[in-house]
């Protein structure tokens, strides 16, 4: 087998079906994504990045104006209903999360934990031609105990399920893994850190019938609600619930990030996150996982073109999120051909991972 690498998102999407896994990183060598901005991979990687920069003993400021760069790569074109730039809506909800990591979420961790810096790339050898390439920022160490756990952020609209979907979640289980090489000691689990997103809405009959389309992020750090239309107005006349006959107003159109932080109540920010119980992983398991991660590979490693299992629920269950398609329906079902497509609906894979181009052999496609 040529030399290798994976990671927790080209192994699971095997098991969302090998036929989108094949489309994704294993055609020509590279694989090929969609064209259009992925903004909620963004919001989480803008998260992250402000969260560990904090962690590690930046100060809020240095790590909002870091982290709000992420969020400038949303194309200026996509736009709410209301024809704002998406960008606004997502840079205003950053705020609000990174603020509630500063005030609530970090004091807590401090309290109770040790933070250690690691901030790398770690490859762990599975076999002498397959690595596992995953990155580990800071690891945790209990003052009470000595444990060592690895913190991971989600940001989510779906917070009720945060706790199910992490316990057996292979990413969590890897990363502990990493962090296990990096500092040559035994990692007891994962704590998951989430950030509620709130929900996207689109758009309400009337304002369908009025042309507007498109969605809206409704979170109390983006939207609130105002009475009449004089934007001076009292404290008692703007709230983050709806009222019947007040105005939804962007928060970004009215006041600063800080004035409006300072605005929402005490019980919106303590709703907005969730730290989870920590999340124990058995050694034992773990070694199952890889030797599973083995054995996958290697029959990809073999069998390069394969197309079958193609799993059809996928489709239109992507990733098993109800009415999400898969991004590769039409070299499956259409019969386009790929590389006819390169330059609107798709681009060539980037590469996730320093190490990819030492541990892969040289694409076989050919960038535009």
């Amino acid at each position: 087998m040529k030399k290798r690498i994976v990671d927790s998102t080209r192994y699971q999407t095997y098991f969302n079906c090998p036929t989108e896994r094949r489309w994704f990183t294993e055609y020509k060598g590279r694989g090929i994504t969609l064209s259009s901005t992925n903004v909620d991979m963004l919001y989480g990687l803008a998260v992250h990045n402000g969260c560990e920069m904090m962690a590690v003993g930046h100060s809020f400021v240095d790590a909002w104006n870091e982290s709000v760069l992420i969020l400038a790569q949303i194309p200026s074109d996509m736009r709410t209903p209301d024809g704002h730039w998406v960008g606004d809506e997502y840079q205003a909800l950053l705020y609000g999360h990174l603020r509630i990591y500063e005030e609530y979420i970090l004091p807590k961790i401090k309290s109770e934990y040790k933070i250690i810096g690691v901030e790398q790339e770690i490859v762990i050898p599975l076999t002498k031609d397959l690595s596992y390439c995953t990155r580990v920022d800071i690891i945790l160490q209990e003052k009470n105990g000595g444990l060592y756990f690895v913190p991971n952020y989600k940001t989510s609209s779906y917070m009720n399920d945060l706790l199910l979907n992490s316990k057996y979640s292979t990413q969590l289980m890897m990363e502990a893994e990493a962090a296990r090489h990096a500092l040559k000691t035994n990692i007891t689990g994962s704590i998951v850190i989430g950030f509620d997103k709130g929900q996207k809405r689109g758009v309400s009959d009337t304002e369908a019938k009025a042309g507007k389309v498109g969605k809206r992020l409704m979170s109390p750090f983006v939207y609130c609600y105002m009475k009449g239309d004089d934007p001076w107005l009292e404290n008692n006349q703007v709230s983050v619930d709806y009222k019947y006959g007040w105005s939804r107003v962007p928060i970004w159109s009215t006041f600063s990030y800080e004035d409006w932080w300072d605005k929402v109540p005490e019980r919106i920010k303590l709703g907005s996150y969730s730290i989870l119980p920590p999340i124990y992983h058995d050694p034992e398991f773990v070694e199952d996982i890889k030797k599973q991660i083995i054995s996958v590979e290697e029959r990809i490693a073999n069998d390069p073109t394969f197309l079958l299992p193609m799993n059809l629920h996928n489709c239109t269950q992507h990733a098993g999120y109800m009415h999400h398609n898969c991004p590769y329906i039409p070299l499956c079902h259409d019969r386009e051909f790929p590389e006819d497509l390169i330059g609107g609906m798709y681009k060539w894979r980037e590469i996730n991972h320093p190490h990819e181009d030492d541990l892969v052999a040289h694409p076989e496609y050919e960038e535009e």
